[in-house]
């Protein structure tokens, strides 16, 4: 742990206007206003001279920089102020002191997750020439290493994504796109950026008139509101990794090397929203129930009570799981449920027992049998964890 006196450090954190960014800088301002009030923060990128020059008339000691762009690095440098990286799309080459997150990881979570959802295949959106998509495709294929769930990356450069803003700016350039959305198959999944899968259900329901229902969308960030469906996404835990790049700042005000620093901060896991929970087969009744499960997610709930909403035997409704998601009907259950206990315990403060009650479960016990048949950590174990990343300076 570090400590300065606050009025002798001077830190600006600055990059790209984006989720991940605002989320960062929400972190590092709410520690340094409270400890290092001197912390000015940019929203926006420096691209040109005068933004430059108001960095160095702030004449900072160390520059935080949340962006994939090594001209602004090298710009930066070249004002004799050194930076801490926090960017997975910088050139590792460059050396600079880096604390970002574990793109493979992401990977690796994001495909097993769609493969449990039953999706039989799954693209990666993405830039092939960043450092992040060559990261995160590293990861997914990682995650099915018997090649039986085929990943494909889709170059976004090519794709000719429609701008969400004006439609006459695609025009004659979306061929591309809509040949490939209009082909994707029921259950089919998506890893993205934010950016993409926003402008993906922003042309569904512009341009097209449908919801984007039959997809199953997983956000790298945590982007809940931006687009309907909510993305479900990959979190990362944004105040461990603030807290850690200030961290790294401050040890570089006080004299310490970090020129070898690179710390991957590894993330939380899935936080399911609409694009994911409910997604769509094509079979109604699968559908139907999947539905029925989510919205008795703080209830306890039977097979039965899924079986006699649906309006199906329970053998015809068992047949209808194995075949979409290769699970049963029980195991969709204790996957909602186990998930909002994984929330409730990683976000709140309720007791272990609340939290078995507010998720479905018929006391503690129960919700650690489930845990274990899982195979997760036992809920004590979670909260701890999770009061850890939640820690501060």
């Amino acid at each position: 742990m570090v400590s300065l006196p606050w009025s002798d450090t001077r830190i600006v954190f600055t990059g790209f206007q984006h989720a991940i960014t605002t989320l960062l800088g929400r972190h590092m301002g709410g520690f340094l206003r409270l400890h290092y009030p001197r912390l000015p923060f940019l929203p926006h990128l420096v691209r040109d001279v005068g933004q430059l020059e108001i960095i160095r008339s702030w004449d900072p000691q160390v520059v935080i920089a949340h962006c994939a762009n090594q001209k602004f690095t090298d710009a930066i440098l070249d004002l004799g102020i050194p930076v801490i990286n926090t960017s997975g799309g910088l050139n590792p080459d460059m050396k600079l002191p880096t604390v970002t997150l574990d793109q493979e990881a992401v990977g690796r979570i994001a495909g097993s997750y769609l493969r449990e959802r039953g999706c039989p295949s799954s693209y990666l959106l993405g830039a092939t020439d960043s450092y992040i998509t060559r990261d995160r495709w590293r990861g997914l294929q990682q995650s099915d290493p018997s090649g039986k769930h085929p990943v494909e990356l889709v170059d976004l450069h090519s794709m000719h994504i429609p701008d969400k803003i004006s439609a006459r700016r695609s025009q004659g350039r979306t061929d591309t796109f809509e040949k490939w959305y209009l082909e994707l198959g029921h259950a089919t999944g998506i890893l993205g950026d934010d950016i993409s899968l926003v402008r993906i259900c922003d042309y569904a329901l512009r341009y097209r008139g449908t919801p984007i229902n039959h997809l199953a969308l997983l956000s790298t960030h945590d982007f809940q509101a931006a687009c309907l469906p909510r993305l479900s996404a990959v979190r990362a835990p944004e105040k461990k990794w603030a807290v850690t790049a200030v961290e790294a700042a401050l040890e570089l005000v006080q004299g310490t090397d970090q020129s070898q620093l690179r710390t991957l901060i590894p993330p939380i896991g899935v936080e399911e929203r609409e694009s994911t929970s409910t997604i769509n087969t094509g079979d109604r009744y699968l559908t139907l129930a999947l539905e029925v499960i989510q919205n008795r997610v703080d209830q306890r709930t039977t097979v039965a009570d899924v079986a006699d909403e649906v309006g199906l035997v329970r053998r015809a409704l068992e047949l209808r799981f194995k075949k979409h998601l290769g699970s049963t009907v029980l195991e969709e259950i204790h996957r909602v449920h186990a998930n909002r206990a994984m929330v409730l315990l990683r976000d709140t403060d309720f007791g272990i027992d609340d939290i078995a009650s507010k998720s479905g479960f018929t006391d503690r016990e129960h919700l650690r049998r489930v845990f274990r048949k899982r195979g997760l950590p036992p809920p004590a174990t979670l909260r701890q964890d999770s009061r850890k990343q939640r820690g501060g300076l």
